[in-house]
């Protein structure tokens, strides 16, 4: 599939249904405004519950079945995701799941692939970390190479990932960031990653820094979340000559 545009996911309301609240939020655009998007959908997104919710761990919708759903929508609506999912292998293991990254395409099309999983601690309970590299990341998608990082693994491993874009001939480069952040993470009005590499949050954190799509001078481009009033579920995206200009 070519991807002809990018964006993000704002999800800060219904947690407890989120492929219902995406599935809207899509209907809601029409269809020639979406086929051939990237969008990235905030961090474990499969969780049901804010974030930071203090209730017992370990209840979140299964892995297998919240993939099987966002493959359905991303063949229904002609878009790839790459979204925050907490990840349990066939196994049973993890216990607590992985937080993890993966890249979802239209069901049929190919299989979901992991991407990342976070290496950074988080809510007492909530996943098991995982320091070291796993599945594709970057990757390659017809003329777009796509890398993925969840939340403030960021900080982290921004150095090493920039490092593996600046190698790449793709036409174009995406960075995208999974998140439940805080209002203090990205302020300002520009990013600092690498020129030459576009730069997607997702945010679910309902008073944390806005979600937003940075062009490859690191400006941002489309922001949602900023103000009080920018307080729903909403999807946000821009084409490349958008971003271009």
């Amino acid at each position: 599939m070519e991807i002809t545009r990018i964006g993000f996911f704002h999800f800060v309301e219904n947690y407890a249904e989120p492929v219902e609240e995406l599935s809207a939020a899509l209907k809601k655009t029409e269809l020639d405004d979406i086929k051939g998007a990237l969008v990235v959908l905030p961090e474990a997104f499969n969780l049901g519950r804010f974030y930071r919710d203090a209730v017992p761990p370990g209840r979140f919708y299964p892995t297998a079945l919240i993939l099987d759903q966002l493959g359905d929508l991303a063949q229904q609506f002609g878009v790839i995701f790459v979204g925050g999912v907490l990840e349990v292998l066939p196994s049973g293991n993890p216990s607590p799941p992985y937080n993890s990254a993966f890249l979802v395409p239209p069901r049929g099309s190919a299989e979901p692939t992991i991407m990342s999983r976070k290496a950074e601690q988080g809510p007492p309970g909530l996943y098991t970390t995982f320091d070291g590299r796993c599945g594709q990341n970057p990757i390659l998608c017809g003329q777009v190479h796509i890398a993925a990082l969840v939340c403030n693994d960021y900080k982290r491993f921004q150095c090493e990932l920039r490092n593996e874009l600046d190698g790449s001939t793709a036409k174009r480069k995406v960075l995208c960031v999974p998140a439940c952040m805080e209002k203090w993470t990205f302020g300002g009005s520009t990013i600092d990653f690498a020129r030459g590499v576009h730069v997607i949050v997702a945010n679910c954190d309902p008073v944390g820094c806005a979600s937003f799509i940075a062009n490859r001078d690191g400006e941002k481009i489309a922001r949602y979340g900023e103000v009080p009033s920018q307080c729903e579920n909403t999807l946000i995206l821009s084409t490349w000559s958008q971003l271009d200009t």
